[in-house]
């Protein structure tokens, strides 16, 4: 399956032509072309297979979670729940941003961060 049926079947929401060559989500799509299908649905697996929060509870230092309150590919409730498992942590919602909200939100992000290594530093 090439870029442009990964992106229409998978990843309508995002348009592309604004990070070719340098977007992260691009360049793992591109990787995924390269990569054998075995190798690339056995890692997809072991990462659905991945029990974060028997780990979340052993988190010990100060955590930031930034999360885009329309992200629909990481529900606002798996963010409640990693916030309310890890001590120590700070929960951050940005509002009206989706997944790539690392992209599209830049500017907040890292001011959210700044504020966060100021309280903690």
């Amino acid at each position: 399956m090439n870029n442009k049926l990964l992106q229409q079947k998978h990843f309508r929401e995002i348009n592309f032509s604004k990070w070719k060559g340098h977007s992260d989500l691009f360049n793992w799509i591109k990787g995924a072309e390269n990569t054998p299908l075995n190798s690339l649905l056995s890692s997809l697996k072991d990462m659905l297979d991945f029990d974060e929060h028997r780990i979340l509870t052993k988190i010990n230092i100060p955590c930031l979670i930034i999360e885009g309150e329309k992200d629909f590919k990481t529900p606002k409730a798996v963010a409640v729940s990693m916030h309310n498992k890890i001590k120590n942590s700070e929960l951050s919602f940005i509002k009206d941003a989706t997944p790539d909200t690392n992209i599209q939100n830049a500017s907040e992000i890292n001011k959210i961060i700044e504020k966060f290594l100021v309280k903690v530093g």
